[in-house]
């Protein structure tokens, strides 16, 4: 069982752990997923077509640096961005929104009309995550001005990146979102995710 307790130590709460679990596996071409205790199957067609958008979306090659076995994200980010100069650090960098209370992170690091979200591959919770991240980030930077202006304030007139981010609401293929993925079979995504972090995905 998992237990949920206040300040006080005071259980409030209490649920059976398999209704934590998440888990996929395919068993004679039919996918069958585990989600809060429940075992579905997910249509053929439809597993077919999310496997397929995900299979035609574009795959680039990076020329940063490997990340260490036990690098942290931001160590990772850090070091990248030090060792181009071209590229804007906004690792943590709290963007805010009007009328939201919860502020965003625009990207962890930023290019030439280029938005790049990083994580490193753990669960399929965190990629889903880093996918949600990235399209909430890119709604704002699209339609909030504030965000633009307050990524270039972050960045400072200086920097080569702060004349490229655009007063007015840029067109939607203007900019790119890439997703960096830390991991060591990194050849085989995205067809390697999990069919959730896929769904999040496309």
């Amino acid at each position: 069982r998992i237990r949920a307790v206040d300040s006080a130590v005071a259980e409030f709460d209490v649920w059976p752990a398999y209704d934590c679990l998440i888990f996929g596996v395919r068993e004679d071409d039919r996918l069958l997923m585990l989600s809060e205790g429940q075992w579905i199957e997910v249509q053929r067609e439809f597993a077919a077509s999310v496997d397929a958008d995900v299979a035609a979306i574009d795959t680039i090659e990076l020329d940063w640096p490997a990340a260490g076995d036990d690098e942290a994200e931001r160590d990772y980010n850090a070091r990248v961005v030090a060792n181009d100069l071209s590229l804007g650090a906004f690792d943590r960098v709290d963007i805010r929104i009007p009328r939201q209370r919860t502020p965003i992170v625009a990207c962890d690091v930023l290019g030439d009309r280029r938005l790049y979200h990083v994580k490193r591959r753990t669960l399929s919770g965190t990629l889903s995550h880093l996918f949600a991240q990235g399209r909430v980030s890119a709604e704002a930077f699209r339609w909030a001005p504030e965000v633009r202006e307050q990524m270039r304030a972050h960045l400072g007139a200086a920097h080569p990146l702060s004349g490229s981010i655009p007063v007015d609401e840029p067109g939607q293929r203007e900019f790119a979102i890439v997703f960096v993925v830390l991991a060591k079979n990194a050849t085989q995504l995205p067809d390697d995710l999990p069919f959730f972090s896929k769904l999040n995905l496309v």
